[in-house]
Order: structure tokens, then sequence, then C-alpha cells
């Protein structure tokens, strides 16, 4: 057996021992400036659980619904704003499928992966009782429901920033291999296969022995 195919071996089975579940990390967006999202991030727009929303004209009138009108976003709605006035947390997963290259001399590993965020955005108006319509006996109520992927543009979106990036690329066959969920508790969860090569800094001063840990 070839020194660069022990290598691989050695590093691959470190590597599944390292990634065999999906890794999470948490960020926060701090609030903006007092102020400043007067008009677009007041609390008006998230509606209590248990209650019916009601479409006011001036402030709560619909911009866009999913299921029907269960989920909507209202008219004055701003995707340029922090969607609460208090820190933003912002959940970032990724859920390892295979590991197709491992390259021993650019330093870099690249994994085929789903790329998930998730995040709590209680600017929509859910009408509660029509999203028990949504599930059927014995389902969690509060479990996600899938939405057209298309509801994302109207959302806020979290800017994520992956350290050692080399490339990221998304997947496609016939379209965009993506999916959108939403739950009653305001949370949103997007998805998208992605293809991700990471710069890998390796030392084989140990080898055969050696282990490798990409941080």
């Amino acid at each position: 057996m070839s020194l660069s195919a022990t290598r691989l071996i050695f590093f691959l089975l470190c590597l599944f021992i390292s990634t065999a579940s999906p890794q999470y990390q948490q960020f926060t967006f701090p609030p903006t400036a007092a102020g400043s999202n007067k008009g677009n991030g007041e609390s008006r727009f998230a509606t209590p659980t248990g209650a019916t929303p009601q479409f006011d004209e001036d402030t709560c009138r619909t911009k866009v619904c999913a299921k029907g009108d269960a989920i909507c976003i209202p008219s004055n709605y701003s995707k340029f704003d922090l969607p609460n006035e208090t820190l933003t947390t912002v959940n970032v997963g990724i859920d390892i499928k295979d590991i197709p290259k491992i390259d021993d001399q650019e330093f870099s590993i690249t994994l085929n992966a789903f790329f998930v965020v998730r995040w709590t955005d209680e600017r929509m108006i859910i009408d509660q009782d029509k999203m028990d319509n949504l599930f059927k006996d014995g389902e969690d109520p509060n479990s996600f429901i899938p939405v057209d992927v298309s509801f994302i543009k109207e959302f806020w979106l979290p800017d994520a920033e992956i350290l050692n990036l080399k490339e990221f690329k998304t997947l496609d066959v016939l379209s965009k291999l993506e999916g959108l969920w939403l739950n009653r508790n305001f949370e949103i969860m997007y998805a998208v296969a992605t293809r991700i090569t990471f710069i890998c800094p390796m030392t084989f001063n140990s080898f055969p022995l050696d282990k490798q840990v990409n941080n």
C-alpha cells in the first residue's frame, strides 16, 4: 500500500469519528441602535400563541402568505432589519453525507453536506388555529412544516461566515436542492445541498499514527 493511500485511510477514520453526527454552531446578532427598527420590527407583528391574527389595514396588511394564510408576513415587514429587538440567535449546522475528496498536497478536504441555518423571526403573523389543521392526529403540533422555498426571499437572512473556506457550491439537478420549514413558534429552518471545500492544515510527523483535526 502506498504512503498516500495509508495517510488517506487514517485521515478518513479520524474524520468519520469526529463527524458522525451533525455539528452545530450558534451565533448571535446584537440589536441595532435604539429606534432603528421603529415601524419595522415592533412586537405587534408577532401574534401570541392561541390568538387569531387581526389584519389591521394600517399595520398588519399581509404581504405574502404560506400554507393558505396560516403563516403570513406583514406588508411593512423589512428584511433589512434584524428580526428581534434583543439578540438574534442563529444556529448553523452541517449534515455531512459523504467525503468525496481529501487532498494532502493542497491540504484541503471536500464534503458533500446539507448546510442548515435556523433562527427565529417573531414578526411573522401565525394563525394558531389554522396551524392545528395542518397536522394529522398524533403528529407533534410544534414540529416544522415544509413550505414553498421561494418564501425564503421574503425573510431577513443571516450572514454566515465559514472559517478556512476554500470553495462553497450549491448542488442542483433540475433546480437548486434546498428546502424551507417553519413552525408555530416563529422558527425558520433553511437547508441547502452543498459541496464545501475547507483548508485543513495537516502534519504527518507521527505518521502512520498521526491524527488530523480540522477546527
